[in-house]
């Protein structure tokens, strides 16, 4: 998964205008060559376009209003009343423009504490660890919406939001849904070049919901955490970072067990829904002058990835009824930001990943043994972002 942070933060506090005009505008090709059992290989070429104008009604008040456009080329529109990560591409209306309305209200409670009110501010993936987080929903997903509060101060950082994704009226036939999260870290600081923290992470998904006229949807609660300890160190232009994370899932509707199998060895039953889950996430990187480098290694054992990368989920996400047991994944990362002009910044990214053999159950199939693979991805990034006092 490539990881561009879509958008730069929202226009300047230390912007005095009442009024500003915002255009950004990203073009993205990513090229993600994933010919394996457990994820499919995909190419998102595209761009999002998101005006807007920004009011200052008082020095800590501002509001933004405006509209968020996704577009894939090559593609004529998006159905109706779906999201993008469960639409049908046979859908009887599927020439629409996926637009939607972009409005924030951003208040600035103390110098490092905000709260914020409609669309969210998610320009860093909260923050949040590849487990946890697949970044290209920053440009393949819907913009996030509900409430927010950021903490920005030198001894914690903080983002806590709840993102409102399926609003239902009385006798409705599907279940209201909406996403929590909190990503913290605490901060200790040995001078001003060397830092060690504390992430602690949390991912909620809860479908529910009262005045649902299909009785037989379950309500379901299910949660990915994390917890973990890093360094960071600054020298010079160089900064590098290191740091692990011990993360969990739960399921309330999960169910752990033994795949059900014939006398010969055959799985004769649906693989089992995890109930809980778990998983090491380790990482080291470096920051010089426009260049990034990252590598990462990953074991887990049914452990399920609500908002994170595919790669690191124990079931399948395209082979029908197959579960996998413990994963192994060396993960490497790069890119070069170009951002010497003044209202467009250039990216090109790179990732690498190296599944080790791993052994999984299917429906109908015996054991399932499978080799190493190596997979990569490809990505290229404009993003024009200009600002226009009104």
């Amino acid at each position: 998964m490539i990881f561009y942070s879509q958008f730069p933060t929202i226009c300047s506090a230390q912007d005095t205008s009442r009024f500003t005009l915002c255009i950004d505008n990203l073009h993205f090709f990513v090229d993600n060559e994933y010919a394996a059992s457990r994820v499919d290989g995909y190419t998102l070429p595209g761009f999002v376009l998101r005006p807007r104008v920004e009011w200052r009604v008082e020095e800590r008040v501002k509001v933004e209003a405006g509209v968020h456009w996704l577009h894939y080329w090559g593609n004529h529109g998006f159905p109706a009343d779906a999201s993008l990560e469960g639409w049908n591409a046979y859908s009887t209306d599927s020439r629409r423009l996926h637009v939607l309305p972009w409005l924030q209200a951003r208040v600035e409670l103390t110098p490092w504490m905000s709260a914020v009110f409609g669309s969210l501010d998610n320009n860093d993936g909260h923050r949040l660890p590849l487990p946890l987080y697949n970044p290209e929903r920053q440009y393949a997903a819907d913009p996030e919406a509900g409430v927010q509060l950021l903490v920005e101060h030198r001894a914690v950082e903080a983002d806590m939001w709840v993102d409102w994704r399926d609003y239902i009226w009385n006798y409705s036939p599907v279940q209201e849904q909406f996403c929590a999260g909190l990503s913290a870290r605490g901060r200790i600081h040995f001078g001003d070049n060397c830092e060690l923290y504390i992430p602690l992470h949390a991912v909620l998904m809860h479908n529910g919901g009262e005045g649902v006229t299909d009785t037989t949807l379950p309500v379901r609660s299910r949660l990915n955490g994390a917890a973990g300890i890093g360094v960071s160190a600054t020298l010079g232009d160089l900064n590098l970072a290191a740091e692990g994370h011990l993360m969990g899932y739960f399921n309330n509707r999960g169910e752990n067990g033994k795949p059900v199998r014939d006398s010969l060895g055959w799985m004769t039953s649906k693989p089992v829904d995890f109930r809980t889950g778990w998983g090491f996430y380790n990482m080291l990187k470096a920051d010089y002058k426009g260049w990034h480098l990252e590598a990462s290694y990953w074991q887990g054992k049914q452990f399920v990835p609500l908002l994170g990368c595919y790669h690191y989920s124990n079931i399948s996400s395209n082979t029908s009824d197959m579960t996998h047991d413990r994963i192994r994944v060396l993960t490497v990362r790069g890119g070069y930001t170009y951002n010497k002009l003044k209202h467009c910044t250039l990216k090109a990214e790179a990732a690498y990943y190296h599944y080790f053999p791993f052994t999984a159950d299917r429906t109908g199939y015996l054991k399932v043994y499978s080799t190493a693979s190596d997979l990569f991805s490809i990505g290229l990034f404009l993003n024009l972002h200009p600002r226009i006092r009104l």
